[in-house]
Order: structure tokens, then sequence, then C-alpha cells
């Protein structure tokens, strides 16, 4: 059985694009789940820092629009050594270094 990768980014098996109306692209760049019954149970977002707005915004931006359309309460983000969660209506997004979700 050979997976197709229709992915840009050559090797990226787990890449999600959602999008939005419009021309509004957004990357989550893994998602965990079940992909025979089409379910994901986790998205990651991986990060250097979350210290720039821009970056912040960008990829707090595509897990929120992830889990909307997966249906997802959780989303993270692994960061070299920042903490943080953003809370929003219907979910939330935890900030976490890598040490740490590794851990977990």
């Amino acid at each position: 059985m050979k997976r197709v990768n229709v992915s840009p980014r050559q090797g990226s098996l787990s890449r999600l694009l959602v999008t939005k109306s419009g021309a509004i692209r957004h990357e989550i760049d893994f998602v965990v789940g079940d992909p025979l019954m089409g379910e994901a149970y986790q998205l990651v977002q991986v990060s250097w820092g979350m210290s720039n707005e821009k970056t912040r915004a960008r990829e707090i931006l595509g897990l929120r629009a992830g889990m909307r359309s997966l249906g997802v309460p959780e989303g993270w983000t692994v960061t070299m050594d920042e903490e943080d969660e953003v809370a929003f209506e219907g979910g939330v997004v935890h900030i976490v270094p890598a040490w740490k979700w590794l851990l977990d």
C-alpha cells in the first residue's frame, strides 16, 4: 500500500491545510488521529517561539481553523521554551515547551 503525497512539502504526510471561504489557507503541522476513520485526536503546531505577534497570530489562527473544521476542542503549539494557554469560544490552545510536551 503506497501513500500518495499531494503536499508541496516533500515527505510531509501529516500536514493539513484548512481553507476558509476565499483564499485564506491555514497550515497545521501535525494531525494525530485515525486516518482510516478520518478522526483527529490532536492538532500540533511547532514554532521556535511565540514572542513575535505575527508568528503567534498565524500559529493560533491555524489551530483554531483546524479545531473548528475537525471538531477538536484542544490544540497544541510546541515551542523551544515558552508556555501559555489561549482560551477562546469553542476551545483552547496550549503553548508548551518541547520537553514538557514530550513528557506528556
